[in-house]
């Protein structure tokens, strides 16, 4: 018998990776959605917006408005910061096309697996898996395997607007509110070729709306990286 033609369905976990059949994962982020959805409509009523680290908000000082679409690049670290910055509001969040991230890393950064679901590749079901899950899920990741044409985004950012979550993507995103990349990054701890890396400089630029801004970052710990 195959996992589709279980008795009881497919069996849910919050945080884990699940087969590799893109009907299997719309089912799975469907499952989560029903669970999820009751906790975080009463969270999206509390505030304008989701929090952000306290060393980017000279970048981003009233944190990241509800129904919006932030571009977050060049840096994983920076994601997952933001990522379990939102986790520790109690936010739900959904981490789509994004394979090659572990969740020890997203569980050290403050991440509630939890209160999270992973789709790392939904190929083809793109835009329906990111649809349903901005239907219920306070905050959602599109990584790099999400594939969407230029109107899919456009009606997910209406659909994000609508529905008062934030979509954060990895990728460029035309209309995005923000756009945050880090052009400049370095590691230390390695003196003379050895030892342990422990904190991470980098550069952020805010490049959306207005001249470019920038936020020299350092040093950023090793938690955050």
């Amino acid at each position: 018998m195959s996992r589709d033609e279980h008795p009881e369905g497919p069996r849910v976990r919050r945080g884990e990776r699940r087969g590799e059949h893109p009907h299997e994962r719309l089912e799975v982020a469907r499952a989560l959605l029903r669970r999820s959805t009751e906790a975080s409509s009463s969270s999206r009523t509390s505030a304008p917006s989701r929090p952000v680290p306290a060393i980017l908000r000279e970048l981003l000082p009233h944190g990241v408005r509800r129904g919006s679409v932030v571009v977050v690049r060049g840096s994983s670290s920076l994601l997952l910061a933001m990522l379990g910055e939102m986790s520790r509001d109690e936010a739900w969040v959904a981490l789509v096309g994004l394979p090659a991230l572990g969740l020890q890393a997203a569980r050290q950064q403050g991440v509630d697996l939890a209160r999270a679901v992973v789709v790392p590749r939904p190929q083809d079901r793109s835009a329906g898996v990111v649809a349903s899950l901005v239907d219920g899920i306070d905050v959602v990741v599109c990584g790099p395997e999400v594939v969407l044409t230029d109107a899919e985004r456009r009606r997910l950012t209406g659909r994000v607007r609508d529905r008062q979550a934030v979509l954060l993507s990895t990728s460029p995103w035309q209309g995005a509110a923000v756009d945050l990349d880090v052009p400049q990054r370095r590691w230390s701890g390695l003196e003379a070729g050895s030892g342990r890396l422990r904190d991470l400089q980098m550069v952020v630029a805010r490049r959306d709306h207005g001249p470019e801004r920038r936020l020299e970052v350092e040093p950023w710990a090793r938690r955050a990286g």
